[in-house]
């Protein structure tokens, strides 16, 4: 497949990931609906600033707009284990902010006495 057949697959999979009609992202992005339809079929490509707008709008990656779906291979991948890393640090971060909350009502309290 060509990268504007590639880019336009991933940019119409984003956009109905995210409920968006093509004319909401166009007015999203600042672009016609019609360059939105060109840039979907592939028989257009889109240019860096469009790009960054699109990122910024769908909330993707850019380098997720050129990668076929066939490509990404997530057999054997550690989702659990990365599950557990992730759930590790907001357990982590949350108890930093709890002990700061803390240490801040205390300094605080003792300001009155």
């Amino acid at each position: 497949m060509d990268i504007k057949k590639i880019f336009g697959a991933n940019l119409r999979k984003y956009r109905k990931e995210r409920s968006l009609s093509q004319e909401q992202l166009a007015e999203k992005a600042g672009v016609s609906v019609k360059h939105i339809g060109a840039l979907e079929s592939g028989s257009s490509f889109v240019s860096a600033e469009l790009l960054q707008d699109f990122c910024a709008v769908l909330g993707v990656p850019a380098h997720f707009f050129f990668m076929e779906e066939s490509s990404i291979d997530l057999a054997g991948f550690p989702l659990g284990q990365i599950d557990q890393i992730v759930h590790g640090l907001l357990i982590r971060d949350a108890n930093i902010i709890s002990n700061e909350i803390k240490r801040k009502i205390l300094a605080f309290s003792s300001l009155g006495s």
